[in-house]
């Protein structure tokens, strides 16, 4: 064929021919057969399955009737959306067909926690892949509990505190789901089942009442490191946000504040140390930028462990020659990575539950700063003349 119109004609036609054989064949299970109808009638890609399972009646009572919710996306299922509060949590449970056939379901329970995990911590079933994204640290879990899950966070004394409270363990490890993942404010469990309008309505039922059950266990640890502190330090009254405590202890004012998963405690001086006085770990230096210049410790032992800085060093060197700071200054500088002692307060970094770590650190931060009222207090007097009159 020396014309290549008629070549193009015949190519065409062939691959006309062998397009309509391979849409019989895929219409008659893969057997050559009669072509017949149009192109509205080519089965191309199976679409999803619209079926849903009639509304679970017992799920319904618990949380309303259900609304579908048809997609705009014709390549998306229509799903089934419960929403209703149980035991003072918001609940929501869709029901969604799986898969391109007919088959099994899914269920997809999310629980809103108003406490849950420390912030930008996570535990998910190690099913669920990890978002790589993610700066958080994966840390060690106890047993069971390792068995099925992991932790990220950066917070890890506070996170296994939660995780230990023989409830939330429970509950955790309770789950028939396929996927958990808990995080700051939310609970979610995702899982399948093959359509059976009676054991999915029962299915989906106890998969909600775990949830919930969860959710309650871990609001009930939250609430213990509150009522178990100031059960021992009862003048210590819960800040208007929730997030700590405050009050007077042996008559200094303190503060506890467990906001971001660290426990933060404070006790402040009567009066401000002159002169910005500073004591850090020997190791430790101020900002970059600040004007405290290098204090002389001339307590020996104090030296070994604590540096000192201050405006007016020469001002205040004689205030940690005393040696009733000696001890207090130690237990506080020595014990704590994060301590400090600035113009104003003592303060400690701890990590870890507030009703386990708090109370220690607290009572040591208050103990120095009563021996630091006390020495600047008898430094700021002149002295005393033996052959005057006593002042008292």
């Amino acid at each position: 064929m020396e014309d290549p119109g008629q070549l193009i004609l015949v190519l065409g036609g062939v691959i006309w021919v062998v397009f309509w054989v391979r849409v019989g064949m895929k219409r008659n299970g893969g057997r050559l057969g009669s072509i017949e109808g149009s192109w509205d009638d080519i089965p191309l890609d199976p679409p999803l399955p619209r079926q849903l399972p009639a509304p679970f009646a017992t799920l319904e009572a618990m949380l309303g009737a259900p609304r579908r919710v048809i997609p705009d996306d014709v390549d998306q299922p229509d799903t089934l959306v419960y929403t209703g509060r149980l035991a003072g949590f918001a609940v929501k449970a869709v029901v969604r067909p799986v898969g391109w056939q007919p088959g099994p379901m899914g269920l997809e329970v999310t629980v809103t926690l108003p406490e849950g995990l420390p912030p930008g911590s996570r535990v998910r079933s190690r099913s669920v892949l990890r978002d790589t994204l993610s700066r958080r640290p994966a840390v060690p879990l106890p047993e069971p509990l390792a068995e099925d899950f992991i932790a990220e966070t950066a917070t890890p004394g506070l996170t296994l505190w939660l995780l230990n409270h023989p409830p939330v363990r429970r509950g955790l490890l309770g789950f028939t789901a396929d996927t958990l993942t808990l995080t700051e404010d939310t609970l979610q469990v995702e899982s399948r089942f093959e359509p059976d309008a009676v054991v999915d309505d029962a299915f989906a039922v106890a998969q909600v009442q775990a949830a919930v059950r969860l959710a309650q266990a871990l609001a009930e640890r939250h609430g213990m490191r509150l009522r178990q502190l100031m059960g021992r330090l009862p003048s210590l009254q819960v800040d208007p946000a929730g997030e700590g405590l405050s009050g007077e202890l042996e008559g200094v004012p303190v503060a506890l504040d467990f906001r971001d998963g660290r426990v933060r405690v404070s006790a402040r001086f009567g009066r401000p140390l002159p002169f910005e006085l500073t004591l850090l770990r020997a190791e430790r230096a101020p900002p970059r930028g600040s004007l405290l210049k290098p204090v002389a410790i001339g307590n020996p032992v104090l030296k070994l462990y604590v540096a000192a800085y201050a405006l007016k060093p020469e001002a205040v060197a004689h205030i940690l020659l005393d040696a009733r700071l000696t001890e207090p200054a130690l237990a506080v500088l020595h014990a704590y990575e994060g301590a400090e002692v600035s113009g104003a307060a003592v303060t400690i970094e701890v990590e870890g539950a507030p009703d386990v770590v708090a109370e220690e650190p607290l009572r040591r931060a208050v103990a120095l700063a009563l021996a630091f009222n006390q020495v600047v207090r008898d430094s700021a007097r002149p002295p005393h003349d033996p052959a005057s009159p006593d002042p008292a």
